[in-house]
C-alpha cells in the first residue's frame, strides 16, 4: 500500500460519512451545594525549627513568622475538617496548635484514638 492509496481510503471514508439528525442538548453545570461549600478559620501554628523545610514548602512566606528561638508561627485561613486533622498528625509532636483552641481537643481525641488501636 502506498501514501496515496492511503490519502484515497481516508478520503472514501470521509465521503461515506452519515449525518444523524439527532440533537444534543448540554447539561448545565452542576451548582455546588451550600452543604459542600466550606468555611475558613483562621488556624495559627507553631511548628519547632526541626519542621521549617516543611512549613516553607507548604506554606507562603506571608503565613510565616520567624520566631527568636528558631521555631516557625504559621497564621493561616483554612477549613477546620478531617483533613486537616490528618494533616497536623503527620508533623507528629513537632507543631502546636494556638488557634482555635477547639482543634487541640480534637487533635489530641485522635491521636489518643490512634495510641489505643496500635499500643504495643
Amino acid at each position: 500500500m502506498e501514501k496515496q492509496d492511503f490519502r484515497l481510503f481516508k478520503l472514501n471514508r470521509i465521503l461515506e460519512l452519515e449525518l444523524l439528525e439527532n440533537t444534543f442538548v448540554p447539561r448545565p453545570y452542576p451548582e455546588l451545594k451550600s452543604s459542600l461549600q466550606q468555611t475558613y478559620q483562621r488556624v495559627v501554628l507553631l511548628f519547632s525549627k526541626e519542621m521549617a523545610y516543611r512549613v516553607y514548602d507548604e506554606f507562603g512566606t506571608t503565613e510565616i513568622e520567624y520566631q527568636k528561638n528558631g521555631d516557625l508561627m504559621v497564621c493561616v485561613e483554612m477549613p477546620v475538617d478531617t483533613w486537616l486533622v490528618g494533616y497536623l498528625l503527620s508533623f507528629g509532636a513537632e507543631v502546636e496548635i494556638i488557634e482555635p483552641e477547639y482543634l487541640k481537643s480534637v487533635l489530641a481525641a485522635q491521636a489518643q484514638a490512634i495510641y489505643k488501636k496500635n499500643k504495643p
